[in-house]
């Protein structure tokens, strides 16, 4: 039903297996509606078609044909009587598939430009009109790839998990740094993701976040952009230089770790922005690492927690970097205790007076969780661990 007015849909099914798909889709969209508020459930107007890049790519075999909607029409199904039909309502006006779209211009280099809101009239949207429009441009462009057709598609669509957020997902080595997307999940990095100091000290603090559920579900990403001082990946970012790839529909930018973290669970992101990815610079082979904190439990936030990364060249340090975590309204470097270090032996005596700076220099916050004077004294002892943890390593 749209506005009052009944429109037949008519399903490449036959009967029985329609009525299953119908009731699959009334589930799911009801179950996620329940469970996150979001709108899962829609009509796409318009189909897209094109062929994947399949193995033999190379050698000139085609992948499968592939397909998506160009507009989204958001809709209820709702089922009013214990034996009746499934009815599927209008729940918003249909737009542009802006996934689509900006997957086009950056995985094709098709612009392609659509009207928001859509033209039409008292009766809807003109969806002829858009879609000539659309193959018009695409003519233009002279792209021969993609082919538009009419036809509806009914069905679950969670955007975050189409083509053109893949690249949140996806680890990249650039040379000098590693890429992480912002959706990667905390899990992929309890083993190694490189061969180098930067994937034992990434598998180390991985270890220490949340529990199995949370490390297969959460992200690096949203560790970062929730910003909480206490949260291991917030303490290598600083420990690391990282940087943090903000975006929005104007574009990218870059902001250094150390301008990122604002204050507890605030972070240098604009309203309309998006962390989108984590540039982790490399740290040089000849780089030893070490990662100590301490929680009430496991699993838990910590109460604090030390980073340690030392580059012993010649049994001597040439940079020492200290960060620190739940300790402060954000995570901090310890910079004088990382100067002390600096030309000296990566020994006992060297690695326990740079834990006692480390301890001078924080001012650390007090909470139910342990006073200031217990916090400095776990930043010591923290420091020192991981100082110890790092200098053992060859």
């Amino acid at each position: 039903e749209d506005g009052g007015r009944q429109v037949a849909l008519h399903l490449d099914l036959e009967p029985g297996k329609a009525r299953e798909r119908v009731v699959e889709i009334y589930l799911r969209a009801r179950s996620r509606w329940e469970e996150t508020g979001l709108q899962t459930a829609y009509l796409g107007l318009g189909v897209l078609r094109w062929r994947g890049r399949g193995r033999g790519a190379e050698g000139g075999e085609e992948g499968d044909v592939r397909c998506a909607p160009l507009l989204m029409q958001p809709v209820r199904i709702e089922r009013r009587q214990a034996a009746g039909p499934y009815w599927i309502e209008s729940a918003g006006d249909a737009a542009p598939n802006t996934t689509l779209v900006e997957w086009l211009r950056r995985d094709r280099g098709v612009s392609l430009a659509m009207e928001d809101p859509l033209p039409g009239d008292e009766h809807g949207v003109d969806v002829p009109g858009v879609l000539d429009a659309v193959r018009a441009q695409l003519e233009a462009a002279g792209e021969r790839t993609l082919e538009v057709g009419g036809g509806a598609m009914l069905g679950i669509f969670e955007f975050q998990r189409l083509a053109l957020w893949a690249e949140l997902g996806r680890l990249a080595d650039e040379g000098g740094a590693l890429r992480v997307g912002s959706m990667v999940r905390h899990s992929a990095f309890e083993q190694p993701v490189d061969d180098g100091p930067l994937g034992r000290l990434l598998s180390m603090a991985a270890r220490h976040v949340g529990h199995f559920p949370i490390r297969i579900r959460g992200t690096f990403g949203g560790s970062l952009a929730h910003a909480d001082p206490a949260a291991e990946w917030c303490v290598i970012a600083a420990l690391l230089d990282a940087e943090m790839e903000a975006s929005n529909t104007g574009g990218a930018r870059r902001i250094p770790a150390s301008d990122f973290f604002r204050t507890v669970f605030t972070t240098a992101l604009e309203p309309d922005e998006l962390l989108t990815g984590v540039r982790l610079p490399k740290p040089p082979p000849t780089t030893r690492v070490g990662f100590q904190q301490f929680s009430r439990r496991a699993g838990d936030f910590a109460v604090a927690m030390a980073a340690a990364a030392l580059d012993v060249r010649g049994g001597r340090v040439a940079e020492a970097r200290i960060a620190l975590g739940g300790v402060s309204d954000r995570p901090v470097r310890a910079s004088g205790a990382e100067e002390s270090l600096a030309g000296g032996p990566a020994e006992g005596g060297a690695l326990a007076e740079a834990a006692e700076a480390a301890a001078r220099e924080v001012d650390p916050l007090e909470d139910i969780h342990g006073s200031a004077e217990y916090r400095r004294d776990l930043v010591r002892v923290l420091t020192r661990r991981a100082l110890e943890q790092a200098a053992a390593q060859q």
